[in-house]
């Protein structure tokens, strides 16, 4: 039934009227300043906009051009930019609406998550609508005809206590608003560690070879009962990771138990990219916003300084801390929080320290030209890192969580090896044409990485037991070999064995030496 949006009077004080049942989707009978409360204690708040003297549907409560107070919990900053229209009809939802001029419709509701639907358009003239919650576009803009409406739902996860809606177009038009609160979470079997970063951090897919975050390998130190989700992207800062609604689906997924590991801090600060861009100050508080929300939903906060870059001192070959004002407040928000810390801007400083500026080339992503597809004019990146350089942090990474007080510091497997692995065995070479042949071999204890030579010279790099190898010319004899790779060293390089045979053979193995030789067609060894 509708009722008309007038106002009044409170017969009964709240304490009252809180002691009464009030059925899930039914309207609450008080109403103040010509608004109704509907659902005010039922986790589902519904919202009819409208002129003051419009139906309002059953169970809804009516709202126009209403001033946000804190007592009411809901209303628009300033009604002074919020017009009501009703074209009169059979539906107390459509028929009217508000347009919403540059002015923000707030909701004060518990942290949790929640889908919010609403009903935007008008039935005489056409509209135009986006809606930004929380900072974060979650309406694209959307025309809609004269008669038209749009309807739809999107999540949101809130943290600071208040739902912010902001409107644009040239016709905001809305008609109704349902809030829902999604029922909380329980835990995992396993917990789930989430990764919140940038492309220091992330996955790559092989055609970025050899490039790789080490978010994307840090399940190799940790055991089996420890799941990793990474959704570190590159360019991301503290606050675009925000903007983008990137740490909204990852607070939509955690759960008790689960861990929120955030490494930010590179693009944060690229001063002149406003989208990226956070001050030291305001890094802080954005990072605030990841404890808090992880903690309210049951999960565990790990707060990752930002990881070095091969930046040193020319002389004493040190190497600089990188980003260090982000670093220091970091730190800062760690102690006030009291949130774990994996301090990775020192652990990797000192790892760098140890191997100096030239071995770290092996670590970052110095790449030399026609070795990867991919980079055919080669790669001199002192920022990001190769495999094996995202391993040795994805390591520090993981020894500093063992010794964290969390309960997944006992997960953890990331002892440093001790001694450099032995060289692959079993090398074969298959499906060899004039693209290319693969490449397979017995993998070895203890490494890391692979590294695949033909004639001496560095032509890939890999994490798997085999690699595709292209370039081949017909006609052509080569020679592979392959070592293995670990914290420690590289394995030594087989010793030279005879030429490879010029009739056609299967493939033979000496010393992690294949020969594949056959007249007038592709031909690949490994030495």
């Amino acid at each position: 039934m509708s009722a008309p949006r007038r106002l009044i009077a409170v017969l009964a004080s709240l304490a009252i009227a809180a002691q009464l049942p009030t059925p899930a989707h039914a309207a609450e009978t008080v109403r103040r300043d010509g608004a109704r409360l509907s659902g005010r204690y039922s986790g589902v708040h519904r919202f009819d906009f409208g002129t003051p003297d419009s139906p309002v549907a059953d169970g809804y409560s009516g709202v126009g051009a209403l001033q946000y107070d804190a007592t009411r919990g809901y209303g628009f900053t300033d009604p002074s930019k919020v017009t009501t229209t009703d074209r009169g009809g059979s539906d107390p939802i459509r028929q009217d609406f508000v347009t919403v001029g540059a002015t923000s419709f707030l909701v004060d509701l518990p942290n949790g998550d929640y889908t919010v639907s609403l009903t935007a358009g008008d039935a005489a003239e056409a509209s135009e609508i986006a809606i930004t919650a929380e900072k974060m576009a979650k309406v694209q803009l959307t025309a809609k005809p004269a008669g038209e409406y749009l309807s739809m739902t999107f999540p949101i996860s809130l943290v600071d206590g208040q739902l912010n809606l902001d409107f644009s177009g040239t016709a905001a038009k809305l008609n109704s608003l349902v809030i829902n609160r999604l029922p909380a979470r329980t835990a995992g079997a396993k917990p789930t560690v989430f990764i919140a970063g940038d492309s220091t951090v992330q996955t790559y897919d092989p055609g970025f070879a050899p490039q790789a975050g080490w978010g994307q390998m840090i399940n190799r130190f940790f055991s089996s009962d420890v799941l990793f989700v990474n959704k570190a992207i590159g360019g991301r800062s503290s606050k675009n990771f925000i903007s983008q609604g990137r740490l909204d689906e990852i607070l939509g997924a955690i759960r008790p138990n689960d861990y929120l590991f955030v490494q930010f801090g590179h693009n944060d600060a690229t001063q002149g990219v406003d989208d990226r861009y956070a001050s030291p100050a305001d890094y802080k508080e954005y990072l605030r916003t990841y404890v808090h929300g992880a903690r309210q939903r049951g999960a565990v906060p790990v707060l990752v300084t930002p990881v070095s870059r091969r930046s040193f001192d020319p002389v004493t070959l040190k190497f600089n801390v990188s980003f260090p004002e982000y670093v220091d407040k970091m730190k800062e928000l760690a102690t006030e929080e009291s949130v774990a810390l994996v301090d990775l801007s020192a652990s990797s400083r000192a790892y760098l320290d140890q191997i100096g500026p030239e071995a770290a080339k092996a670590v970052f992503l110095h790449v030399d030209p026609g070795i990867y597809p991919g980079r055919p004019s080669g790669t001199v990146d002192d920022t990001h890192f190769q495999e094996y350089g995202a391993i040795q942090m994805a390591r520090l990474v993981a020894t500093d969580v063992a010794e964290l007080d969390v309960p997944i510091a006992d997960k953890v497997e990331a002892e440093p090896p001790a001694t450099v692995p032995a060289a692959p065995t079993g090398l074969i070479a298959t499906s060899i044409s004039n693209a290319g042949a693969t490449l397979k071999w017995t993998p070895a204890d203890g490494a890391d990485i692979y590294r695949i030579y033909r004639d001496s010279t560095l032509v890939g790099t890999t994490t798997a037991a085999s690699s595709v190898v292209q370039g081949l010319a017909e006609g052509q004899a080569y020679s592979y070999h392959v070592t293995a790779v670990n914290g420690r060293g590289e394995s030594l390089p087989p010793r030279r064995s005879p030429s490879p045979p010029s009739a056609p053979s299967t493939s033979s193995t000496s010393a992690q030496r294949v020969h594949r030789s056959q007249p007038a067609t592709p031909r690949s060894a490994g030495p």
